[in-house]
């Protein structure tokens, strides 16, 4: 019997303008996207911090990791701290991952990629093509990120799933370290789309449950 879906989920810094005091944040958005998509599974917000975070996955008995959106690697030390340490919890237990947006890059940047500044990403929808030229199944996706993954230096490991309409990197896996990522935001997607389900819930290894109930 496989054992229930316990997910951490990361969380972007924000300072409050009226006292300046540095917080953890998480949009309400994922909280109904996870519901929606993984209804079976339980996730808890993990706080920046990297030794504490990391020591979640015992503690709570985590045993899957989503990183989600939010600044760019290098504007938050701390995050990328944590999330960097989680990302190594992750590996050294075989634990899945699955990155949006700047989990996608931190990801890429683990294995070695270069980041690459991309115009035409922020606030934008653009269309996805899969290698062969097969569409993704979504016909478009949403875009909010100022750096890309150039699909001319994939990293060792990495197999693209996706391409955006200027060539770079929209969505990846890395089988031999269980990691799933995409540079879209399917929390923020109204209403959210089923494709975006299916990948994440694949990524998950509950697909393959499902085709073996």
């Amino acid at each position: 019997m496989n054992p229930p879906l316990r997910i951490g989920v990361t969380m972007r810094e924000m300072r409050n303008p009226g006292t300046g005091e540095l917080r953890d944040a998480l949009a309400a958005s994922w909280g109904e996207f996870l519901a929606w998509a993984l209804p079976e599974g339980v996730w808890i917000p993990l706080p920046n911090g990297a030794e504490g975070a990391a020591q979640g996955f015992a503690t709570f008995g985590l045993n899957a990791l989503i990183l989600t959106g939010g600044e760019d690697i290098g504007s938050s030390p701390r995050r990328d701290q944590t999330e960097r340490a989680l990302l190594d919890a992750c590996r050294r237990r075989d634990l899945p991952v699955f990155g949006v947006c700047r989990g996608a890059q931190l990801m890429w940047d683990t294995l070695g990629g270069t980041l690459v500044p991309v115009e035409g990403h922020v606030a934008q929808r653009h269309a996805l093509t899969r290698p062969g030229g097969t569409s993704l199944g979504a016909p478009d996706v949403n875009s909010y990120h100022h750096w890309g993954l150039p699909s001319a230096a994939v990293p060792s490991g990495i197999a693209p799933l996706a391409y955006a309409p200027d060539t770079s990197v929209e969505a990846f896996v890395c089988p031999a370290r269980r990691w799933t990522a995409v540079m879209w935001h399917p929390e923020r997607e109204s209403p959210f789309h089923a494709d975006d389900r299916r990948l994440l819930r694949d990524a998950f290894g509950l697909e393959a449950r499902e085709a073996g109930a």
